[in-house]
C-alpha cells in the first residue's frame, strides 16, 4: 500500500498539484490524503491493494463526491472482494455497512451483498448477518428475490 501511495504522491509532485488544486480527500484510518481525481483514477493499482472490504468505505466517499467513473471501478472491485472473501470475518461488517451508507436509489452495492448471501446461505448462520433482515426493512424480500432469480 505504501508503494501505491508513494506513486500517487510522486504524480502530485511531478504535475505540481498542491492541496489547493486537489478535488478529493481519501481517508484510511488515521491517514488522510488530499489528492486529485485525475491522478487517482489513473492509478487503479492503488485500489487493487485495497481489494477487501474497506472498498465499501471508498464507495461511500465516491458517492458523496459524485465520481461516477471511480464509483463503477470500486463497485467492480467490491464485487470481486465478495466473490473471493465472502468467508472473511470482515464480510458481515461490510454487509451491514452498505445499506447504512448508500442512498436507497443506489442498490448496486446492496445487490452485490444479496447476491453473495444468496449464493452462500450458510452466511445466514452468522449472528451479524442474521440481524440484517431485522434491521433493514426490505433485506429479506430482496434476498429472496435474488435467490429466486438464481433458480430460473
Amino acid at each position: 500500500m505504501a508503494e501505491a501511495i508513494d506513486m500517487v504522491v510522486a504524480h502530485h509532485q511531478f504535475f505540481g498539484i498542491g492541496q489547493r488544486d486537489s478535488d478529493l480527500i481519501i481517508t484510511c484510518g488515521n491517514d488522510t490524503y488530499i489528492v486529485h481525481k485525475a491522478v487517482v483514477c489513473n492509478r487503479p493499482e492503488f485500489f487493487d491493494r485495497a481489494i477487501r472490504f474497506p472498498v465499501g468505505g471508498m464507495y461511500e466517499i465516491v458517492e458523496k463526491y459524485a465520481a461516477v467513473g471511480l464509483k463503477a471501478f470500486i463497485l467492480k472491485k467490491f464485487s470481486l472482494a465478495y466473490l473471493y472473501f465472502w468467508k472473511d470475518e470482515s464480510f458481515p461488517k461490510a454487509a451491514y455497512h452498505a445499506p447504512t451508507t448508500t442512498p436507497e436509489n443506489d442498490g448496486a452495492l446492496r445487490n452485490a451483498i444479496y447476491k453473495t448471501i444468496s449464493e452462500h446461505m450458510e452466511l445466514m448462520k452468522d449472528p451479524e448477518i442474521e440481524t440484517l433482515p431485522v434491521e433493514f426493512k426490505y433485506f429479506s424480500v430482496r434476498l429472496l428475490r435474488k435467490k429466486n432469480s438464481q433458480h430460473r
